[in-house]
């Protein structure tokens, strides 16, 4: 009957599923900086293509502050150079460089918010389709269980019958076994009680007719010719009575002895 194995396989289910889910978070979270890299990395080269402009802005203001530098340096070239650098050197009125870093963090900023929305929005399917997978997985590791223990259980109890079948043939066959010994005991025993009585009856008779001649062999020497005669007759009776109480006797404790 096993488990907890069965405990331990929805355990792993469980970090299986919660280490699928922290995979994609973290996929997701590394998509997001490397996008928040490369949204810094173009404001960085906004920055600097507006620093420059205003670098360049800031010279041909210098030089419109300045004429005479101007007019040496158109006087070496010519007039009609001069006339154009004077062309190309008119004063215009550049655009703050605040006000272009504002309109790019505004236009930035507003990529990394729906940036941020669409990842919220990624996170939030994620995370549910890994809750699904995740009920999903509990539910079919909780069925797997269920049919395992099921199967424990009806294996268990096959067993166990099977056991209790070979523990009741035993003792069955115990049981057989001890009544045909003891029918086999109490018929021996029967049979040589039988014979003891047997032997002690004939023993008992035996003695009865070794007692009997004794007996009639000495009344006989006793009264000799006087046995016929009417005086005889009571002495012979006492000693005939006298002989069948000691071979009643004796029978009696030679029975009892052998029983």
């Amino acid at each position: 009957m096993s488990n907890g194995p069965a405990p331990s396989n929805h355990t792993n289910a469980n970090a299986d599923a919660a280490s699928d889910t922290d995979e994609n978070e973290t996929d997701a979270s590394g998509e997001a900086r490397k996008e928040m890299h490369e949204l810094l990395g173009e404001l960085r080269a906004e920055v600097t293509r507006l620093k420059a402009e205003e670098a360049r802005a800031r010279a041909q203001n210098w030089i419109q502050r300045h004429p005479l530098f101007t007019v040496v340096i158109t006087v070496g070239v010519g007039a009609a150079a001069g006339y154009g650098a004077s062309q190309a050197f008119r004063p215009r009125r550049p655009q703050p460089l605040s006000e272009r870093v504002r309109k790019r963090l505004r236009g930035i900023g507003g990529d990394a918010q729906e940036l941020a929305a669409r990842l919220r929005d990624r996170l939030k399917e994620r995370a549910a389709q890994s809750g699904t997978n995740l009920r999903n997985r509990a539910e079919e590791t909780r069925r797997r269980l269920s049919e395992e223990a099921q199967k424990a259980g009806e294996q268990a109890r096959q067993e166990a019958k099977e056991v209790a079948d070979q523990a009741s043939k035993q003792a069955r066959s115990f049981s057989q076994d001890a009544s045909e010994r003891f029918r086999e005991a109490t018929g021996e025993a029967k049979r040589r009680l039988s014979e003891r009585r047997s032997e002690a009856v004939e023993g008992a008779r035996e003695l009865g007719e070794k007692i009997g001649e004794t007996a009639s062999e000495t009344i006989q020497n006793r009264t000799g010719g006087e046995s016929k005669s009417d005086r005889g007759r009571p002495f012979a009776r006492s000693l005939m009575a006298l002989a069948g109480l000691a071979a009643g006797g004796y029978l009696a404790s030679k029975v009892r002895r052998w029983l």
